[in-house]
């Protein structure tokens, strides 16, 4: 996957770069990989553990991990987690 929109926004996964017409921002690749696999589930409801297992195979799972990047996202996509107009559900 090279692209794709969400909302207002152009997600370049090769550049790890977010951008609209407002703003820019490069994320850690991480970042991209938790989005992207965000992406590819959209419309499921999917658990931190799903996430982490996708992102960081063979490694011990680790929530703060998985809530520093989705933090980051949030941040990168202009949301307030109060009144989110991406959700994420965390488990």
């Amino acid at each position: 996957m090279t692209g794709f929109r969400i909302g207002n926004f152009d997600v370049d996964v090769s550049r790890c770069k977010i951008s609209s017409a407002e703003s820019e921002q490069v994320v850690e690749p991480k970042v991209m990989d938790v989005l992207q696999f965000l992406y590819s589930q959209r419309g499921k409801v999917v658990s931190q553990e799903d996430i982490f297992a996708a992102v960081w195979p063979n490694a011990v799972f680790s929530p703060s991990n998985v809530q520093r990047n989705i933090a980051l996202l949030r941040k990168a996509l202009k949301e307030d987690s109060k009144k989110p107009a991406i959700y994420y559900y965390s488990s």
